[in-house]
């Protein structure tokens, strides 16, 4: 229905839907987990950093 009211699109304009790859923001979660090997290597960056890393990781697994 969406697709139908959206029309046609123009030249060079491809419309799709993602879905969430739960799967793997599942995993990527684990893996940034306090006491894990990527959480403790990312944490050498500092706090901020850290944290700016895994937002952005999460962000980008997540929006694919």
């Amino acid at each position: 229905m969406a697709l139908a009211g959206l029309g046609v699109p123009p030249p060079g304009v491809t419309v799709t839907w993602a879905r969430l790859p739960r799967e793997a923001v599942t995993d990527l979660v684990g893996f940034l987990q306090d006491g894990s090997p990527l959480r403790d290597l990312l944490d050498e960056l500092g706090s901020e950093a850290s944290r700016a890393v895994r937002d952005a990781l999460v962000a980008g697994v997540a929006t694919g």
